[in-house]
Order: structure tokens, then C-alpha cells, then sequence
């Protein structure tokens, strides 16, 4: 998925959890950090737990996982290979 179509799901998202201030207040971080994240496309991993429970709390979907930034697994052919 390029970067619009990310940041338009993740801005959706957003909004669908109350929007970057309840995310902020949420999380205890500023609107500013919320609205950052946003705007490069992808929340912090570490952010999946507080949003998920968000999500259950607002009755909304859970948080797709490809809004996050997490670390995508390396096969292990390609690990022995760089080695």
C-alpha cells in the first residue's frame, strides 16, 4: 500500500477512535506527537495494546496492523545469505 492510501486509512482511524486529541489523552502524549505519527503514516508499535483497547472502548474495529510500524520478519534463507 503507498503512503496516500496509508495515511488516508490511518487519518480515518483517527477519527473513527475520537480523533488525535482522545488519541493523545489516551496514550498521555502530546497532540502534536499524535498528529506526526499520522501525517508519516504509521503509528508506533508500541501504540497497538493502548489503541487496541481504544478501539474496544469507542465500539470500533481494531486497529488494522498495517497502520503500525512494526518489524516485518526476514526469511531465514535471506538472514544466512547476508551472513
Amino acid at each position: 500500500m503507498d503512503l496516500f492510501h496509508r495515511m488516508v486509512c490511518i487519518r480515518e482511524y483517527a477519527e473513527q477512535l475520537g480523533g488525535n486529541h482522545t488519541i493523545a489523552v489516551a496514550l498521555g502524549v502530546g497532540y502534536t506527537t499524535v498528529h506526526s505519527h499520522i501525517s508519516a503514516g504509521r503509528f508506533p508499535a508500541s501504540w497497538y495494546k493502548a489503541l487496541y483497547d481504544l478501539s474496544e472502548h469507542r465500539a470500533v474495529d481494531e486497529p488494522p496492523l498495517h497502520l503500525f510500524s512494526f518489524k516485518q520478519l526476514t526469511p531465514v534463507d535471506q538472514k544466512e545469505d547476508a551472513a
